[in-house]
């Protein structure tokens, strides 16, 4: 919803696709050699094309780039020069346009340092849900458990906000909820700190923003979409859940129950829950694309982003 917004604004262009895959380039980046060299470049171009990336684009008719153009669009072969290219071309900001570009991508989350190492004039922006309400939503869309869906919320924010507090003027937080109940404030509250103009346009989210969920089809926002837990979630389920974040439920001020002490899952869970959630996706996945292209998307996209660390070596 947020990234349709903003792209609602005539200098702001996201990419419809998701990456995930910049963790496992700035792991490998030196093994592709010297991509000027155009037979390098061809070789490079078909590993890249093995990305999940390129098969979702696929997958609701996104233009793919050719080999040929993506080399021509490089302003350097810098790890940097051929994601930009990429990006350009998947945002229609052409080299010498002032649109701005960019990429939204959950797992980045984590990577705040790789990413402002590699863009150091970047700007970061960070949406966060209500922990109760992401976890219920990641279960009826995904089938993944709700108590790993509320620690990994836990962890991937806490490190989010420990790797942003080195960059304050880079990154920006804002709440779901918020954007919800006065779309007009955040959005200009985001403009700003993008050095931009708010726009009355963007205050129309275009139908196709959410695929899924409760805001499907929706062309405006959605006020009600919210604290979806207090009548869709048992009150043991929602207890587990407050005990798990509760100390980032409250840094961003939401409600909790007085008394109440934070209780994160065990180690051993967090595998339990890991491997169910695993085999959950790949059924998923197996529906949709057949066991064998199920399987393949999975490992291939679990391959594009792994990374030994959140920052560049």
């Amino acid at each position: 919803m947020l990234r349709e917004m903003l792209s609602a604004h005539s200098r702001i262009s996201l990419s419809v696709v998701e990456t995930h895959f910049l963790p496992y380039w700035i792991e490998n980046w030196e093994s592709y050699g010297d991509l000027s060299d155009r037979r390098q470049f061809l070789d490079f171009y078909a590993k890249a094309r093995r990305l999940p990336y390129f098969e979702d684009c696929e997958a609701i008719d996104e233009p793919v780039i050719t080999a040929p153009e993506w080399h021509a669009r490089c302003a350097d072969f810098s790890l940097q020069g051929v994601y930009e290219a990429l990006m350009r071309y998947a945002t229609g900001a052409d080299a010498d346009s002032d649109v701005l570009w960019g990429d939204k991508t959950p797992e980045y989350l984590i990577h705040v340092d790789a990413l402002v190492r590699l863009f150091p004039n970047a700007r970061i922006v960070h949406i966060v849900r209500d922990a109760r309400d992401q976890a219920l939503s990641s279960h009826r869309t995904w089938g993944k458990n709700m108590f790993r869906a509320a620690q990994r919320w836990v962890d991937e924010i806490s490190e989010f906000r420990r790797q942003a507090a080195r960059y304050p003027f880079s990154a920006i937080e804002v709440r779901f909820e918020d954007v919800l109940n006065d779309p007009g404030a955040e959005l200009r509250r985001l403009t700003k700190f993008l050095g931009l103009e708010f726009e009355a346009s963007m205050l129309t989210v275009p139908g196709q923003a959410e695929p899924t969920g409760a805001a499907h089809g929706q062309t405006s926002v959605m006020s009600q979409n919210q604290r979806k837990y207090d009548s869709q979630m048992d009150r043991a389920t929602q207890r587990r859940i407050e005990e798990i974040a509760l100390p980032v439920l409250e840094i961003y001020g939401y409600p909790v129950p007085d008394g109440l002490a934070a209780r994160p899952i065990s180690a051993t869970g967090a595998r339990w829950f890991r491997l169910r959630d695993g085999l959950n996706i790949l059924r998923g996945e197996a529906e949709e694309r057949g066991l064998v292209g199920g399987t393949r998307y999975v490992l291939r996209t679990l391959r594009s982003q792994r990374s030994r660390t959140a920052d560049i070596a």
